[in-house]
């Protein structure tokens, strides 16, 4: 929920740069200035929870994102005098009562300001997870924000080129985004901007020098030393607690109006059952033409007695919302993750203050990204041997940009680690996998809700982090950890409902699982060779969608020559206007050209497209 610009330059002196902060005009946008720092925060829920809060002692609160809190903290914070949101109000009373490190205990996607004058500091602290992007330049922190492309406009002609200048871009970063789908931590696509280390306090001593001494504590970390000894039992029941007290916390009715994003799927139902149920608390399910995931969320509903609202994308759903997302995210996550920006305005007009979805249960709790593989005759889930490439599809680049996307992958995952097959090793390679969890392969489908549209995720909590971390690996292979939570959660009348992803109960057996893994893989590949766009889960048919798509096209061909050249420099072949060239290729390859493409075109001259 929002996003922020930290100045520490010339606070007094405003610049038109920082209204790209504000993606929709009903965003709100709180000015925080004194005398050595200007902070600029916008957010889309309540002033009443969520603005910033100044104490009679003077320290300021302002919070990016989101923090989750118990109804007594909610009850707390309202008892606390003058004027500001309570989630600020509750971050304030833990600062008082335990300095610094109380500001580490906080569960969300979140950045978090503290000003504190007696001391004259500035607290910036950043969730465990690295699910709210934080960037600075590289030669200093005069200037930090959640938002590289606003950050790289705010410095430009400080010391610093052009935001829409070669001399600016890092096309490394741009040729691993093509090669691998994402760009890897701390790399962004400007030479001068890289992430802060996240599950940091980073502390800012503001004294007459021109430029603020800054200090970094880690409070949390991703790495993992030694892995849980707990029977499976064990670990999932301690998971079905976490995941039941973080979804009850993200629905609580001081929330306002939540809207959970329901699919047929193990994740979103978990969440539905576990929330806290209040009138004002609906689900929704989005399709292209109503099919299986919406018959099993709509029986899901049904059953738990909550309202579900039927969402119908219209064909050119995503290439209508692709500028605008690519805008809001980054464009360092593919465009065909846009999946929530296009009801941004259905779920205004529903009076929706609050989204809540099961993102990142893939990557924690199943084996997304772990070196696994379906094999034998029941495509069981097995270990492989370590690749560079897990879920996503790799694709070649120029060559002179492969060998520095090599010595990155290099850099990410140690060769020790490579090498060995322990547990241990493997889950040190699937935490490099998701961590930060904002620079993962869907980005954009948690970059988006999370910037505009007041997405709050139960899979970012403490407990839910370190439990991912320590579970053991094996316990994630053929969702078996996992799947034992949902039962615990949902419940047997719950889980009889087919999953969407296997057409089977949750507690379905091994072999029904196989024989219906072979029928899923037939009816896939049938779906993407026929005409038609909807499928029977959840996003469409892309090949399909790519070769009809006018509103594809013409962002494609629209014309832009520096576009075209970097596209072809980073191929190492010519830019090809024709869409039909890329249908032998998989999906994914033309999503990210498209989407480094508009991106291109914002951040240069191009011309309107037709």
């Amino acid at each position: 929920m929002g996003d922020f610009l930290l100045d520490f330059r010339h606070p007094k002196q405003p610049f038109e740069q920082i209204e790209a902060l504000r993606f929709f005009p009903d965003t709100k946008m709180d000015r925080i200035v004194r005398d050595r720092f200007a902070l600029y925060v916008t957010r889309n829920g309540s002033d009443q929870l969520w603005a910033p809060f100044e104490a009679g002692d003077g320290v300021v609160v302002a919070l990016a994102g989101r923090v989750a809190l118990t109804a007594s903290e909610w009850q707390s914070a309202s008892n606390l005098e003058g004027i500001g949101g309570l989630a600020c109000k509750a971050i304030y009373q833990a600062y008082r009562q335990n300095g610094v490190a109380g500001l580490t205990g906080f569960s969300g996607g979140y950045a978090i300001h503290v000003y504190d004058p007696r001391t004259r500091t500035y607290h910036l602290v950043n969730d465990r997870g690295g699910s709210l992007p934080c960037y600075a330049t590289t030669r200093s922190p005069e200037v930090l924000s959640s938002h590289p492309d606003v950050l790289a406009e705010a410095v430009a002609g400080n010391g610093y080129p052009p935001a829409g200048s070669a001399a600016a871009w890092d096309l490394a970063s741009m040729a691993q985004f093509i090669a691998t789908g994402v760009v890897s931590f701390p790399n962004s696509y400007y030479r001068h901007i890289s992430a802060l280390e996240f599950g940091c306090i980073h502390s800012f001593v503001i004294n007459q020098s021109e430029i603020p001494l800054r200090s970094t504590t880690r409070y949390a970390s991703w790495q993992v030393e030694q892995l849980s000894r707990g029977t499976e039992d064990e670990i999932a029941e301690r998971l079905a607690d976490a995941i039941a007290i973080s979804s009850r916390l993200r629905t609580l009715p001081i929330l306002g109006r939540t809207a959970i994003a329901l699919s047929g799927g193990l994740d979103s139902r978990t969440i539905l059952c576990a929330a806290e149920r209040h009138p004002a608390l609906i689900t929704f399910c989005a399709f292209d033409e109503q099919n299986l995931e919406f018959r099993s969320a709509k029986a899901i509903a049904e059953a738990l007695g909550v309202k579900l609202l039927p969402f119908k994308r219209n064909f050119d759903y995503y290439g209508d919302s692709a500028e605008l997302g690519v805008r809001i995210s980054g464009g360092m996550g593919e465009l065909a993750s846009n999946h929530f920006l296009g009801f941004r305005e259905k779920l205004r007009e529903l009076g929706v203050e609050n989204l809540v979805t099961g993102c990142y249960f893939d990557y924690l709790f199943k084996s997304l990204a772990l070196d696994s593989r379906e094999g034998g005759l029941l495509r069981r889930e097995r270990f492989r041997a370590f690749s560079f490439q897990s879920y996503l599809p790799h694709f070649s680049v120029a060559p002179q940009f492969a060998s520095a996307v090599r010595d990155r992958l290099d850099t990410l995952f140690p060769e020790a680690d490579r090498a060995a097959s322990t547990p241990l090793a493997r889950a040190r390679n699937a935490m490099r996998r998701i961590f930060p969890l904002y620079h993962e392969g869907d980005n954009a489908q948690r970059l988006v809700p999370q910037r505009v549209l007041g997405w709050f995720a139960p899979s970012v909590d403490p407990d839910i982090l370190d439990l991912c971390r320590t579970t053991p690996p094996e316990m994630k292979l053929n969702k078996r950890v996992f799947r034992k939570a949902v039962l615990r959660i949902c419940g047997e009348s719950i889980s009889r409902i087919p999953d969407n992803n296997t057409g089977l109960p949750v507690s379905a057996s091994s072999l029904r699982v196989g024989v219906s893994r072979y029928r899923l893989a037939l009816r896939r590949r049938l779906e993407r060779r026929r005409p038609r766009l909807a499928t029977e889960e959840s996003w469409p048919n892309w090949p399909h969608y790519i070769r009809t798509s006018d509103k594809l096209r013409a962002l494609w061909q629209r014309r832009n020559p520096m576009a075209h050249d970097v596209i072809a420099e980073l191929c190492g072949k010519p830019f090809q206007t024709d869409v039909a060239y890329y249908g032998n290729q998989p999906s994914q390859y033309f999503m990210r050209l498209l989407t480094l493409k508009v991106w291109l075109d914002q951040r240069t001259a191009s011309e309107p497209s037709s």
